[in-house]
């Protein structure tokens, strides 16, 4: 199994998880940062493809990063549709996050990085660090093909963050 459908069934099992947690007392859960940094209509303009947030999309990755996942129609050719996971990271945990990809980072356009281990587009902004990744459901194209789009969105998402 490639790595990059790893970590999609990691996150999608943790969300799964935090899906069947009973919301906090007093009330209903959060929306995550990580949900509102993106809007459905820019993931539609980069990726050529209906999107939706996915239900129960947002999770809490660690105390100081939290992560939302769209939905993607099939689109660019592809059967089966996509997966959009933006990530946000604050605090220690950002620097930390900074620190471990920047040695293998590989330069982008417009100051995001591509991290070839974790196939996620990254962009640093004062403290802060926003984590963009495309999977398409089927293994074609490689989340690696979509370094462009995932730019693309880190680069919005960072905007917001």
């Amino acid at each position: 199994m490639r790595r990059s459908h790893r970590s999609c069934l990691v996150v999608a099992c943790v969300a799964l998880a935090v899906s069947m947690a009973a919301p906090p007392a007093g009330g209903t859960q959060k929306t995550p940062k990580s949900c509102k940094l993106l809007k459905v209509s820019k993931i539609e303009q980069v990726l050529g493809a209906p999107a939706t947030v996915a239900e129960d999309a947002g999770l809490s990755v660690s105390a100081g990063a939290d992560s939302c996942g769209y939905d993607v129609a099939p689109g660019l050719g592809q059967p089966g549709g996509a997966l959009v996971v933006v990530t946000h990271y604050k605090g220690a945990l950002a620097d930390g996050i900074a620190a471990e990809f920047a040695p293998r980072a590989e330069r982008l356009a417009g100051g995001a990085v591509w991290d070839p281990q974790s196939e996620v587009a990254y962009v640093v902004k004062k403290g802060k660090v926003v984590g963009v990744s495309v999977t398409y459901t089927s293994s074609d194209p490689p989340a690696s093909d979509l370094q462009p789009e995932a730019a693309k969105l880190a680069k919005a998402a960072a905007r917001r963050a």
